[in-house]
């Protein structure tokens, strides 16, 4: 009975939960790639010309 649920029921749940996320995934990979690259790039634009100089004072 076990094996019976496992194949008929719980493999094909998983198999159509995955195809699912993968669609979803796709969909959420595309909106970050396009409203957080260019934001993320532009930060670092912004802030690579920051320069730390350390001095000891005696």
């Amino acid at each position: 009975l076990s094996s019976f649920c496992h194949i008929w029921a719980v493999v094909p749940c998983i198999k159509s939960y995955l195809i699912e996320i993968q669609c979803v995934s796709r969909i959420y990979s595309l909106c970050i790639h396009t409203f957080c690259d260019p934001l993320f790039e532009a930060l670092s634009k912004i802030c690579g010309n920051i320069r730390v100089a350390l001095r000891k004072e005696v």
